[in-house]
Formats: structure tokens, sequence, C-alpha cells
């Protein structure tokens, strides 16, 4: 894990994230926010809904934003 772990969150670790080359760079800090907590909240109404298991809910959003977060080849 990076250095900075679990010493900010929020808006912070987006910023120290990209800082650090571990966030994408080519995105603004705003929309990483808004990717997040658009699907966390997506993640909570598909739960509640049924079409998915509540078990695989954290799997899927960390995987989700693993993939969105993480720089591309060359970044």
């Amino acid at each position: 894990m990076p250095s900075w772990s679990g010493r900010c969150t929020g808006p912070d670790a987006i910023l120290q994230g990209q800082r650090a080359g571990t966030f994408r760079r080519d995105m603004p800090q705003q929309w990483l926010i808004t990717t997040a907590y658009s699907l966390m909240h997506a993640t909570a109404e598909d739960t509640a809904a049924g079409r998915i298991d509540a078990g695989n809910a954290a799997r899927l959003i960390t995987a989700t934003l693993l993939a969105a977060f993480t720089p591309q080849a060359g970044e």
C-alpha cells in the first residue's frame, strides 16, 4: 500500500493518490469522487432490489474502482 494509505479520506485521499501516481491523473479529482459515490449508490440500489448478492457488493465495488482509478500503462 502507498505510504499515505489510511492517513486521509475522501477528496484528500484521491488527491494524494493522484500525486503519488497510484490513481489516474488524466481525470479530474472531482470526477473520480463522483464515480466512487455513484458506484456505491448503484450497488446499494441493486442489492436492495435483489439484482446482486449483498455478499458480493464489496468485491464488485473494489474491482470496479480499481479498474477505473488505476493509471493506464505509460501514465
